[in-house]
């Protein structure tokens, strides 16, 4: 069965988020603020990635054969 796009796009900034805050509470220090540090950019950078991975093909170019 096939997905839509936009669950397709929630699933994968689901996934991006839940490992920087993975790699985050490895790799970082314990406080906040450093968590915080951690945080802003993945999201400002993992949810544009997310949508371009999802919506690339759309709008022209040639269509992926799925099957």
């Amino acid at each position: 069965m096939a997905k839509s796009r936009f669950r397709q796009f929630f699933t994968m900034s689901l996934a991006v988020v839940a490992l920087e805050f993975f790699l985050g509470a490895v790799l970082a220090l314990p406080d906040p603020f450093t968590q915080l540090y951690y945080t802003i950019p993945v999201l400002v950078v993992g949810i544009p990635y997310s949508y371009w991975r999802v919506y690339r093909d759309e709008g022209g170019g040639h269509p992926i054969d799925h099957g």
